[in-house]
This record gives structure tokens, sequence and C-alpha cells, in this order.
């Protein structure tokens, strides 16, 4: 079930857990679970989406038990949604928020690190995905980096090639 345009919930009825993802495949959240507290569920058997709020119905304990979102979590989905929209500096912005609050989460470094290759810090997105231990992905900024430091030395190099064959050629 679609949250947003940016954000899919999936409903695991078998553990009674919650799952977002992001629209590139990105699990962001998880939450809920089987018991018979708050927040968990015997048979959840429904999700619903509205207004941003999340709704899981579980007919065992004939119930329907509302999610709304913290400000950890609106930030987390906010930030997601502004970086597949391709507003780099905004969802950077987030995700570091999303960083002071759980130092721990590897999705937020990954997320910095794609809001960094957005904007061509290929050396910046390095460091973050590292963090976030997404080895495809830092392949893909150090492929990068890589390309744009020889295209800064290419023209310095053939100069220097250049001047060394004429000053041979003189003498």
């Amino acid at each position: 079930v679609s949250i947003n345009d940016h954000v899919v919930a999936a409903l695991d009825t078998y553990r009674g857990r919650v799952f977002l993802y992001s629209n590139d495949g990105t699990l962001l959240l998880i939450f809920g679970g089987s018991g018979q507290f708050a927040g968990t569920f015997r048979t959840p058997s429904a999700l619903e989406c509205i207004g941003g709020n999340i709704y899981v119905l579980d007919p065992y304990k004939d119930s329907i038990t509302r999610f709304v979102p913290t400000a950890y979590g609106q930030a987390l989905m906010t930030a997601s949604s502004l970086y597949q929209e391709g507003r780099y500096t905004e969802s950077l912005e987030l995700w570091q928020q999303v960083i002071r609050q759980n130092g721990n989460f590897e999705t937020a470094y990954i997320g910095i690190g794609k809001a960094l290759m957005g904007q061509e810090d290929y050396a910046g997105a390095m460091t973050y995905f590292r963090k976030g231990q997404d080895r495809a992905s830092y392949s893909q900024a150090y492929k990068e980096y890589r390309k744009t430091s020889v295209q800064f030395l290419v023209a310095p190099v053939l100069i220097g090639i250049v001047a060394v064959l004429v000053v041979y050629g003189l003498y």
C-alpha cells in the first residue's frame, strides 16, 4: 500500500510487522510485531494508509490499530521522498537529522551518500557509503570520483608531454 508517491508499506501477516520501503526498494522502517500489547498484533490481516497514518486490522483482537509517524519517522520518509524527487540538498539536511537521532542507521548514511552523488560530491559520497556499508554504491562513487580526477589531470599531462617533445626537438 502506498503511503505517498515515494514510500510503500507492506504487512507481514505471519510475524505481525509493518515494513516501509522507498520506491527504489530501500528498507526504511519496521514496526509492530506479534503480541498482546499496544502496537502488536495477533493475526493482522489488512493494512491501509490514510493521510500519512497507517491502519492495521486485527480480526482476532477485534481491533484496528492506527500508527502515526513520529518526528523521526516523518523525517525519514520525507528525506526519502525528497531524494526520489531529485531535491538532493533538502533530502541531505533531513538525512543528517535522522543520523543525529539514530547514529547507527546505515540507511541514513546511504541516503546522505546518494544525495551527495546527486550533487556530484563523489569524495563525500564515498565517505558515507563506507559508513553505510554499501559496497556497490561506494564503487560507483569511486568510479565517478576517479573519472573526474582523471579528466582534471588530462590537460596538464598532455601539455607536459608536448612541452617535453618540443624541448627534445629543439636540442
